[in-house]
């Protein structure tokens, strides 16, 4: 749009004994201009919807975002009962991933949700009681 709207001015701008509207450079640049203004505004109408529907596909997977921070945390408190309960976000990622990889299919969002967040639940136990005492194992199910 901006190359068009210089080429405009410049057509504008120019003194010519022709009238403006026998200017047929002009003329096309004015179509030019329009055609291109259409394709934009349709385009933007476009990116608006895309745009809606990311947002409205985040909004729904907060409640995993929340669900795995809440874990993330709690493996991460347990360095307070030991210092070598100590897991980085890097291998939390992987059971994050693995959670995301493995969690049952379902078309209807609410329940894949429910899904992830059961999967990610039990998954994080796992790796959690696989590697801290048995004294501790009950107090971090609590």
């Amino acid at each position: 749009m901006k190359g068009l709207e210089d080429t405009l001015l410049e057509e504008l701008s120019k003194e010519t004994d022709v009238p403006l509207v026998d200017n047929v450079p002009l003329i096309e640049v004015l179509n030019t201009a329009k055609t291109k203004s259409v394709e934009i505004g349709e385009a933007l109408k476009v990116a608006k919807i895309t745009n809606d529907d990311i947002e409205l596909n985040r909004e729904s997977y907060k409640e995993v975002a929340w669900r795995g921070a809440i874990l993330f945390f709690s493996i991460a408190g347990l360095s307070a009962i030991s210092e070598m309960y100590e897991y980085s976000l890097s291998a939390y990622m992987t059971v994050f991933m693995n959670a995301l990889a493995s969690s049952r299919k379902d078309n209807i969002l609410q329940n894949r949700l429910k899904n992830i967040k059961d999967a990610l639940t039990r998954l994080v136990y796992d790796f959690v009681c696989m590697g801290i005492f048995e004294k501790h194992k009950l107090m971090y199910s609590f």
